[in-house]
């Protein structure tokens, strides 16, 4: 996990990918998250990956939209 991300009405668990990644790579991410349910795991990459993430039920965003946007889009 790469950063924890607390808002008025949002708590994020972030893992920030630049290329591919398998479910075992969100390990620590999945286990944070399991620890304190209060956050929601959210991954921030390249589009094309965007199928793995969903694959394992966590939330996406391109990293471009996060920079011109940030969590709130």
């Amino acid at each position: 996990m790469d950063l924890i991300v607390t808002g008025q009405s949002d708590r994020w668990a972030v893992e920030i990918k630049s290329g591919g990644f398998t479910q075992r790579d969100l390990r620590g991410l999945l286990a944070f998250v399991e620890r304190f349910r209060g956050f929601r795991p959210l991954i921030i990459g390249e589009e094309l990956f965007r199928h793995s993430a969903e694959r394992a039920g966590i939330d996406f965003i391109r990293w471009q939209d996060y920079l011109l946007h940030g969590l709130h889009q």
